[in-house]
């Protein structure tokens, strides 16, 4: 009997050493991706719309990540902190928005009419988590403030400008469920997020030529065009439903 309960107290150990820990503070790494909805006016324009007007003048009323041939991605790698005997945590995230839209033929051929928007965003926020690591299901919501590079390139006609590398300032607000694992410091996440990308720093310049002429580079031009009346400035936001998971340690 006793050399059976020592088989077992050993063949038991590594799964009690992994099992959820109660640490007065905890670190943790998240990654997680997701698909994203264009949560703006400002990002909801459609392809046709938007390449009359990058023809006509190189400017543009919206970006064309509303149209039925759009998509827009999202991935995310997150590193938290959990203070002692509190429900609060601090984050650092990294995130990489990718919003392209087609006509379905080839990038950069002949008959490629496409745009595409990148967004890396530098994020450093709070979250509050209802429950504990150890408990089977967290609740949790988060707020931060972001700091996005934005590029990007518009080809259409077999014309090709770049977008010139932009910074803005944001805000990230989410809310989500954690599905803890009772024999292993991990935990797999769903998760609703907001993402505000220019809530700091809009700006208009004008394009340095007009069509026929060629231009190489643009810029992002989210601020007012002070030369059309008509024109607003242009919210870039993201809606993501994202999925992933965490590890502690």
């Amino acid at each position: 009997m006793k050399i059976i309960f020592s088989f077992l107290t050993i063949s038991l150990l590594p799964f009690s050493l992994l099992c959820q820990p109660k640490l007065p503070g905890q670190w943790s790494l998240a990654f997680d991706f997701g698909y994203s909805l264009p949560a703006s006016s400002g990002m909801n324009g459609s392809s046709s719309e938007f390449q009359q007007e990058v023809q006509r003048n190189y400017n543009n009323k919206s970006y064309p990540f509303g149209d039925k041939r759009a998509i827009s991605t999202i991935t995310a790698a997150m590193v938290s902190y959990r203070f002692p005997s509190t429900a609060w945590s601090i984050y650092g995230a990294e995130y990489g928005f990718v919003s392209t839209v087609d006509n379905g033929f080839a990038k950069y051929g002949f008959l490629s009419e496409n745009a595409e928007l990148d967004n890396v965003a530098t994020v450093l926020g709070a979250e509050y988590t209802f429950g504990e690591p150890s408990e089977r299901l967290n609740a949790f919501g988060r707020f931060g403030i972001g700091f996005s590079l934005f590029s990007g390139n518009v080809n259409y006609s077999n014309s090709h400008v770049d977008l010139a590398a932009t910074f803005r300032g944001g805000v990230d607000l989410g809310i989500g469920g954690r599905w803890n694992w009772s024999f292993a410091p991990l935990a797999i996440e769903a998760s609703v997020s907001y993402y505000n990308a220019n809530l700091v720093g809009k700006s208009y310049q004008a394009p340095d030529a007009t069509p026929p002429s060629q231009i190489l580079e643009r810029a992002l031009n989210d601020g007012k065009n002070p030369n059309d009346p008509n024109d607003v400035s242009r919210t870039i936001a993201y809606l993501s439903f994202r999925l992933g998971g965490r590890v502690w340690f």
